[in-house]
């Protein structure tokens, strides 16, 4: 059994439970309140901290549980290295195809082009993992000036 990373969960825990404060406050303010709150809020808290911070955490878990099942596969012959690969980019395919077929169904409800990013998450990490790839086995500088590169 693999041994769980206990502060990577409970930040995964914080950053859910400001998404769902936020996507919910409409319900407990009172409309006077509304648009002054949420400004505050949504541009302070939510985007800084819930949604930023659940990606981010997100692909590190994401990360770390890769990283370590490709150190178990380097004992291995290279079939295992070639299966793990392609077990990898199919679950990056399968998870962006997910998303953008449910955003491809919201712009047709409705007509709306914009919502072809509905639903961003499932877009973000898949991407995240395919340019990631290449990166598994490479030095942290070529990360670090990789990621300096795109921003």
């Amino acid at each position: 059994m693999r041994k769980r990373l206990r502060s990577i969960d409970t930040f995964r825990g914080i950053c859910i439970t400001w998404m769902i404060i936020g996507h919910t406050m409409g319900w407990w303010i009172q409309p006077q309140d509304y648009y002054t709150i949420s400004f505050i809020y949504i541009n302070i808290f939510v985007d800084a901290f819930g949604s930023a911070g659940f990606l981010f955490i997100s692909g590190m878990s994401l990360t770390l549980s890769y990283k370590k099942k490709l150190e178990n596969f380097n004992s291995y012959k290279d079939y295992k290295y070639k299966q793990f690969r392609s077990e990898y980019l199919l679950r990056a395919c399968l998870l962006l195809l997910i998303g953008f077929t449910y955003n491809f169904f919201m712009v047709l409800r409705t007509f709306n082009i914009t919502y072809i990013w509905s639903w961003f998450i499932l877009q973000t990490l898949p991407v995240s993992m395919i340019l990631f790839w290449p990166f598994f086995k490479s030095t942290i500088f070529s990360k670090i000036l990789f990621a300096v590169t795109i921003l």
